[in-house]
């Protein structure tokens, strides 16, 4: 898997997976791909996982992204700003803002995370419920 950022404002994500790699993301983050690229869509892990990431700020399903030969897929955020690849050792997470997250290797699952202090809930922008991006080997996530 290699991947190259661009732009400045508003950037985008291209990844270049070799034939059998899998990424996914939640929906409506996906730019463009080639042919050699298979989506499925699912709840990733049954309705209550999709319910609770729904809850988290994002989407209630999430996409697959299989390379079936060497592929070639971009992602591109809902709103300007800079994107921050991050890669997780095993058993490292990282908790992000709702609506963050952007696509990352299987090995990456992504879970709800609560608030756990009232004044960060009410008074630090994010609200109670953000997103967990934790990893059971080393990965990379954007």
């Amino acid at each position: 898997m290699k991947y190259e950022l661009s732009g400045s404002i508003m950037q985008t994500l291209a990844i270049d997976l070799a034939p059998g790699e899998v990424i996914f993301s939640q929906t409506n983050s996906m730019c463009w791909m080639n042919d050699a690229i298979e989506m499925n869509t699912h709840t990733g892990g049954g309705i209550f996982s999709g319910l609770m990431r729904s809850f988290g700020g994002g989407s209630f399903f999430v996409t697959d992204f299989t390379a079936t030969g060497n592929g070639h897929i971009a992602f591109a955020p809902l709103f300007p700003g800079t994107i921050i690849p991050v890669t997780l050792n095993p058993g490292q997470s990282i908790i992000c803002r709702k609506e963050t997250f952007l696509c990352a290797e299987r090995s990456v699952s992504l879970e709800i995370a609560w608030q756990q202090k009232i004044g960060a809930g009410f008074f630090g922008g994010s609200g109670f419920i953000l997103q967990n991006l934790d990893s059971h080997s080393k990965c990379n996530a954007v």
